[in-house]
């Protein structure tokens, strides 16, 4: 901290505690203040937590309230979990102010995760009145969707708003922001349809770790950003920066700061519409032509198109600039462009890879967005491996031993790359898919020099702990569509399936009830260990096939090694990162 932080703080909280203006008479002056405070995790930046605490400390709020993700947490070691907590706290009591914990994925994730935190905290959703407000915080650790929370849940809640209708307003708290999921998607936030008939004046969530505001039936919304964890992608012009808010309490009115350390910011700074307009533009703005490799390596040059298109008012003036990365080249590394308003432009490059497809080149570009503000925009070299499924005239019996003609007759992938391209470190992996009408069906064969080390503690359907050894697969039956369908086997036969859609405020929303019909054997023997599944097609794409490709990737999670064996490296959500799986 630099010798003149402390005064600024000081300085600041005192303009902000006489409101910059003469003294006010003493009805209308503040009656309390509360810090809300980001996640700390995962992924904690060392020293920016606390940093944030001790500033926040100097303005002597009368409580603090989280929003989530107090710990690293996803372990089974109940002893290290025990022992996150304890340094957590120590954090947290060094303010000498009192507290109260919204809990965040990384804090309950399991059932035994949620029994220590209730043991050193009690139920994870409660409520509590302070100088006639109501303060609510409930737990949505474990859920992907508001539609997804479970009746008991939604009744609790609706009685504690019930009888806080009479109140001086009412503030709610829970980690993951399901309210701009669902407002950019434009479907109906069960949340909010109950907070509408409520006295609820402003709800706040974290999980992303970047900040937005707006306003919807005079309900105010935040999505407070990181005080300590890692930033999310797109920087400050994104929302994505250190930050806390302060909320003051005056009569009846709330007003909330959003502060930076060191300064105060304007709690509009970043709004949920720019946030928005800022995913849209990313995703659209620009494009790279695919890039079809049909093998594990690629020979010669091949041409590539950029399309930069431009919805906005102001002319997009930048130079693309191409960031090497693995084994690739490019040319031309940089080149200029000029797109007026409305308009669309291109540019051609040349690319190369004399090695491992994976890890690509970056191009990165500056566009205009909204209201002003500009939007760096990095996109990867739009590569797409290409794997073929075979015609299964007659369907395999599904017992783990792929000893009928369609897999003995196919000679399968067997190369992959590691979780940061180049090839994996894992133990040889074949990887085959077959098809029919009704099915894809696959058929895979893991080796593994340490068969006494497998991991599958998973007995229950989607219970899949971060330690099993596992294969899993990702489809995107309609290509370009952001919906994509996840299914994994470990090597006892445990599924774990969800469907996956990006929504327009550009994050992914899985939804772990979706499950498919699958049928699935797996066999253990020797030095390997066999999987092999139908999955019907019907539960990805009604219609059928619909299309000669889908969009597909694959990994194997190899824990004795701490690696992964994957087809298209890295493993993600993305239309633009997944390969091709096509069907003769």
């Amino acid at each position: 901290m630099k010798w003149w932080e402390p005064l600024l703080v000081a300085v600041v909280a005192l303009g902000w505690v006489i409101g910059w203006a003469p003294a006010l008479p003493a009805a209308t002056q503040p009656q309390f203040t509360f810090a809300v405070i980001g996640d700390r995790t995962g992924s904690a930046e060392e020293g920016q937590y606390e940093k944030v605490l001790a500033e926040m400390a100097q303005l002597g709020p009368d409580f603090i309230i989280t929003v989530g993700d107090h710990i690293q947490g996803y372990t089974s070691d109940s002893a290290e979990v025990e022992q996150q907590w304890d340094e957590f706290l120590a954090i947290m009591e060094s303010t000498g102010i009192q507290y109260h914990l919204t809990p965040g994925n990384h804090d309950i994730y399991d059932d035994q995760s949620e029994a220590i935190f209730r043991k050193r905290f009690g139920g994870p959703d409660k409520f509590f009145r302070f100088m006639g407000k109501v303060f609510v915080i409930l737990d949505v650790s474990t859920f992907s969707k508001a539609g997804a929370l479970p009746k008991e849940k939604i009744d609790w809640l609706t009685r504690v708003l019930e009888v806080s209708k009479n109140s001086k307003g009412i503030l709610v708290f829970y980690h993951k922001p399901f309210w701009c999921e669902d407002f950019s998607a434009g479907e109906i936030n069960v949340l909010h349809e109950i907070f509408r008939s409520y006295p609820v004046e402003a709800v706040f969530t974290g999980h992303y770790h970047r900040y937005f505001h707006t306003v919807r039936d005079s309900i105010q919304y935040f999505g407070v950003s990181s005080s300590g964890a890692a930033l999310g992608q797109g920087g400050r012009e994104q929302g994505a920066f250190y930050s806390y808010l302060l909320g003051r309490v005056n009569g009846d009115s709330l007003s909330v700061r959003l502060l930076e350390p060191g300064f105060f910011t304007p709690v509009d700074v970043f709004t949920y519409d720019d946030a928005i307009a800022m995913a849209r533009a990313e995703a659209r703005s620009v494009r790279i032509s695919d890039l079809l490799a049909y093998d594990f390596v690629m020979s010669g040059s091949a041409q590539v198109t950029i399309t930069v298109e431009n919805s906005t008012g102001a002319t997009v003036r930048d130079t693309a600039a191409w960031v090497l990365r693995g084994d690739w080249a490019v040319q031309p590394m940089r080149d200029y462009i000029e797109v007026p308003p409305g308009e669309t432009g291109t540019l051609t490059a040349f690319v190369r890879c004399d090695g491992s497809l994976f890890p690509v080149p970056v191009l990165e570009m500056r566009v205009p967005c909204c209201d002003g503000k500009m939007l760096d925009v990095a996109k990867p070299l739009n590569v797409k491996r290409v794997m073929y499924a075979d015609y299964a005239e007659s369907r395999p019996t599904i017992d783990g031993v792929l000893d009928e003609p369609i897999w003995q007759s196919m000679r399968g992938e067997g190369r992959f790359f590691g979780p940061q391209g180049g090839r994996t470190e894992a133990d040889s992996t074949l990887l085959r898919v077959s098809y029919d009408s009704a099915n894809v069906y696959v058929g895979v064969e893991c080796l593994d020099r340490d068969i006494g080390l497998l991991s599958s503690a998973a007995r229950e359907r989607d219970a899949f702990g971060a330690e099993d050894d596992a294969v899993t697969f990702l489809f995107e039956p309609l290509r370009n569509a952001d919906v994509f369908y996840q299914i994994a086997f470990n090597p006892v036969g445990t599924v774990f399936d969800r469907k996956i859609e990006i929504c327009p405020f550009g994050t992914y929303v899985p939804d772990p009830l979706w499950d498919t019909p699958v049928e699935v054997q797996t066999r253990i023997a020797g030095d390997r260990w066999w999987v092999e599944a139908a999955i019907p097609i019907s539960a990805m794409s009604p219609g059928g096939l619909g299309g000669v490709r889908w969009g597909f990737n694959f990994a194997r999670i190899h824990q004795s090694l701490r690696t992964t064996a994957e087809f298209q490296a890295p493993l993600r959500y993305r239309s633009d990162a997944i390969g091709l799986l096509g069907f003769r």
